[in-house]
């Protein structure tokens, strides 16, 4: 007899630090090749993490804009030494840090992302550590 196994999703929010800002700046200042050069390194390393949680992570891309994504995946696929090395190596693609935010939902991964964008950015939390706040 099979049993149904229930899978537990999980919602990843993450957001690129700083991006708008520097970006803003090189348009401010008229740094046309700059600002190409550094749009294609961020479509190229958002592409890359898209298709690491979609592939690697056998998750589903929900949202890709700018320098944001919220992807859902199986809980058992992710956890932060994972998610921390991803983004090192977006760090090593960009130069830009990223902040993560990691819920049940999308609502709670959005909110554990804007408490790391509030307390500093360059972090990763799981909305279940904030509960105690």
């Amino acid at each position: 007899m099979m049993r149904n196994k229930i899978v537990e999703k999980m919602y990843i929010a993450i957001d690129g630090d700083d991006v708008g800002s520097r970006l803003e700046h090189l348009i401010i200042t008229n740094s046309v090749e700059s600002l190409e050069e550094l749009s294609g390194k961020l479509h190229s390393a958002f592409r890359w993490l898209c298709s690491l949680f979609t592939n690697s992570y056998t998750g589903r891309l929900i949202f890709f804009g700018g320098d944001n994504l919220l992807v859902e995946v199986c809980a058992s696929t992710i956890d932060k030494h994972g998610l921390a090395e991803i983004s090192k190596e977006f760090f090593r693609k960009t130069g830009f840090t990223l902040s993560i935010g990691v819920g049940p939902s999308p609502q709670k991964a959005y909110f554990a992302l804007k408490y790391v964008k509030t307390g500093g950015k360059n972090s990763i939390r799981y909305f279940d550590e904030l509960v105690d706040l």
